[in-house]
């Protein structure tokens, strides 16, 4: 039964984790479609800036909706940037990658953030929002 529940808990985490990656896609896409199309910033610069102010909006919304366990605010945001730079490494390797196949922008962050997704859940739910009793 005990597995049960966590399973339960996990996919709940999951879900609300995705509708607030949604937001925070939803923030990074403008941001990066603005700065390309508007003032022409460099895609690799543009996608940097819009998945940094994304993760803002992801911590926030997490911290306070997503998980049980909310980290003292400090450590929390510590280890949200960690691991948001490995997030953020990843995305930026696979657009430049992906791109240099002229696979449109657009959809090469698409595949990114599909990607950064399995990464990001994985990360926050075992090393940023994981109570220290909790661990195995």
């Amino acid at each position: 039964m005990h597995a049960h529940s966590d399973s339960r808990t996990m996919a709940s985490e999951f879900l609300r984790f995705a509708a607030v990656g949604f937001l925070a896609t939803a923030v990074h896409y403008s941001i990066l479609i603005f700065l390309i199309e508007w003032i022409r910033v460099p895609l690799l610069l543009s996608t940097s800036v819009g998945f940094v102010v994304g993760a803002v909006v992801s911590f926030t919304l997490n911290r306070m909706i997503t998980f049980r366990y909310q980290p003292h605010f400090g450590r929390g945001v510590t280890k949200f940037v960690l691991v948001g730079f490995v997030g953020l490494g990843i995305n930026a390797l696979i657009v430049a990658s992906l791109t240099q196949t002229r696979l449109p922008y657009i959809i090469a962050q698409c595949i990114a953030t599909g990607l950064v997704l399995v990464w990001n859940f994985t990360a926050a739910r075992t090393l940023v929002f994981r109570h220290a009793s909790d661990a195995v």
